[in-house]
Parts: C-alpha cells; structure tokens; sequence
C-alpha cells in the first residue's frame, strides 16, 4: 500500500547534479522494533517532460522513536 507520495517539479540540464530535498509525512506509521520489524520502502521516480521515466532509486527504511529525558539521564548516567 502507498503511505505517502509527493511530486516536485525539477528542471535540470545534460551531464549537471541537481539535488532535491523532498519532505514527505507517512502519517500513523507503523514503528519499527526487533519485536515488530516494519520497513518501508522509499521510490523515487525522475521523470521528463513527457512523463517518460528517465531514472529511479528505492531504499527499505524502518520509522523508529527517539526520545531524550535529560533530567532523567543525567541522575541514572554518570558524565565523564
């Protein structure tokens, strides 16, 4: 099932790098753990004019959550 899809228009000339960031929210997504390992699968599709497929790129990624308690870490980890 598609989570998330976006499109930017891109304009780029022979033998040049164009970069692009892109900021796409995969909303209610599935957290990845070694009990629940959910991955995902990032595509991304260049296309001309024309809407001809010119290039394309996938990558498997899993959504996780970090979260910092500094007051907490402070009191259970010594600094050295």
């Amino acid at each position: 099932a598609i989570v998330a899809s976006e499109t930017t228009p891109l304009t780029s000339f022979p033998r040049e790098s164009t970069a692009i960031r892109q900021r796409v929210v995969v909303r209610n997504p599935r957290r990845w753990s070694v009990d629940a390992p959910t991955l995902y699968r990032c595509r991304v599709v260049a296309r001309d004019g024309a809407g001809s497929e010119i290039d394309r790129d996938e990558t498997t990624f899993g959504i996780r959550t970090l979260q910092l308690d500094a007051p907490r870490s402070l009191t259970t980890s010594p600094l050295i």
